[in-house]
């Protein structure tokens, strides 16, 4: 079953992510106003657990993989930001889509040190959040509203991500949203 599946995702995860894409790019994009899809994925220990946004003032939901080079590029601040605010109400969850062993996930996340929870997403995820291009995250409020969605990670963008989770922690206005091509990469 789970070699099936995992031929499955392989096949069809990358035309899933192009549609997101496409979606994206004809305003069908989950977006602000938006509520935030679920977010029922498995952990790297085996176990599947519902998200809950509700339980935290904001949630970060980031979908990324082992071979995106922006997804490692913005790693580090994501990591600085969750041990900087989680304790103001921050919660930072890192979706890793497209293959990998889990002990090839872990691996690679103990290497950077990044211990925010990290969740194996799959096709469904990557459609229902309309992921397209890699690395997108998704600020999420205490009411399970999508707040703001970032695609790409160049060092603006990260530090924009940044400081508008600063700003929505503490009750002041997000930042002008920074927009660009690069760096993002699409799914093989």
């Amino acid at each position: 079953m789970k070699s099936t599946r995992r031929r499955f995702e392989r096949r069809w995860l990358p035309v899933i992510v192009a549609a997101g894409a496409l979606l994206g790019a004809r305003g069908l994009a989950v977006g602000p106003g938006d509520p935030a899809p679920t977010l029922s994925v498995g952990t790297l220990d085996g176990q599947v657990v519902l998200t809950s946004f509700r339980t935290s003032k904001a949630t970060l939901v980031n979908f990324w993989a082992t071979w995106c080079e922006p997804c490692k590029d913005e790693m580090p601040a994501l990591q600085e930001l969750y041990e900087r605010r989680s304790a103001d109400g921050l919660q930072v969850v890192g979706v890793h889509l497209l293959g990998n062993h889990v002990g090839e996930i872990t691996a690679f996340l103990e290497e950077r040190g990044i211990d925010y929870p990290v969740r194996l997403g799959d096709t469904d995820d990557a459609e229902r959040w309309t992921v397209g291009l890699l690395p997108t995250s998704f600020l999420i409020d205490d009411k399970g509203v999508v707040v703001r969605r970032y695609v790409g990670a160049t060092p603006q963008q990260v530090a924009g991500l940044v400081a508008d989770v600063d700003a929505w922690l503490d009750g002041e206005r997000l930042g002008t949203m920074i927009e660009s091509e690069a760096p993002a990469v699409t799914t093989p």
